[in-house]
């Protein structure tokens, strides 16, 4: 399920992290799952698709495609490639793709897979301009911040989280100027690793709605199943600022702000909004695209190869698979 096929409010309810991702793993032992802002992808070996669907859910089957044989290399070489993202040619997959395979228990099948995948992903970086000058989604969060508010070096600027995405974010905001910057996290001492580099303060996130008092831009890129940005807590935010302005960028997947507070002064963007405007410097990327999909051809047939002599039959892709 990818971004292409459900919008946000679908792709949080399916969202594979945390509990659900440990109950689905009882399920689906063995599994490679790949869950980020933009999809949620399960990789199996010589397992059933209905297996899959029946531990995930039965009311997403409209919304997922399934792939099989050599489909399943194609699709993910594209998807670490940065050619399926919202985002064309993003690099913050690599890391998410990398992690995914790490922390799974998937055979040797997976395994390789997955390497020659990150490999084919690195040769299409390396040897085309696919990802050159390319917008991630943290930073494109922050274009579109600074685009509503100017200068960041005076506003009173909150990182919720300190996963990938909010690093991306506090390295693009020291880049652009930011200095009044503060982090919350729920491990502290990570809140503080990631802002100290760059001279922002840090906290706990039980501090979240005294710090929203004072914000005029909010970066919320927390994994959690409930909101953490509720309708009570913006409500005392401008009940103390009633004339304030504030931007919200919601990262989070499932949502990290309560939906049905809105007011003039408050602007939430989502990642479906961050999407419709993640073409920025696109025409030059676009331009690569052909170039990255004959690396990917030729990184396939290579991976069909070695399937072959590693298993001594029929491959599993031919060219026109």
């Amino acid at each position: 399920m990818d971004y292409r096929a459900a919008d946000l409010s679908v792709r949080s309810r399916a969202a594979l992290t945390g509990p659900s991702l440990d109950r689905f793993r009882e399920s689906v032992p063995g599994a490679v799952v790949l869950s980020t802002c933009n999809r949620t992808e399960v990789y199996v070996a010589e397992l059933d698709p209905e297996t899959v669907i029946d531990a995930w859910g039965e009311e997403f089957r409209p919304y997922l495609t399934i792939r099989e044989g050599g489909e399943v290399a194609r699709h993910l070489f594209r998807v670490v490639a940065g050619l399926e993202s919202a985002v064309l040619g993003e690099a913050e997959i690599v890391s998410q793709v990398r992690e995914a395979h790490r922390v799974s228990r998937s055979g040797a099948p997976l395994d390789l897979l997955f390497r020659r995948a990150l490999e084919a992903g690195k040769r299409v970086r390396t040897e085309t301009e696919l990802s050159h000058r390319t917008v991630s989604v943290g930073s494109l969060a922050v274009s579109e911040a600074r685009a509503r508010h100017g200068s960041l070096a005076s506003a009173e600027t909150l990182i919720l989280g300190a996963g990938q995405i909010a690093e991306r974010v506090a390295k693009v905001l020291h880049a652009n100027g930011a200095g009044r910057v503060r982090v919350l996290n729920r491990s502290v001492d990570r809140a503080r690793a990631l802002a100290e580099p760059y001279g922002f303060g840090w906290g706990s996130l039980a501090e979240v709605n005294d710090v929203l008092l004072g914000a005029d831009i909010v970066f919320a890129a927390i994994t959690a199943q409930r909101p953490l940005i509720t309708r009570v807590g913006l409500e005392k935010a401008f009940a103390a600022r009633p004339e304030k302005k504030m931007t919200v960028v919601d990262l989070g997947v499932p949502p990290n702000v309560e939906e049905g507070y809105l007011r003039p002064s408050l602007e939430l963007l989502n990642l479906d909004a961050l999407t419709e405007r993640s073409l920025i410097n696109g025409e030059r990327r676009l331009a690569a695209v052909p170039v990255a999909e004959a690396i990917i051809e030729e990184e396939i047939l290579r991976y069909d190869a070695e399937v072959h002599r590693r298993h001594s039959r029929t491959p599993l892709l031919t060219r026109g698979a």
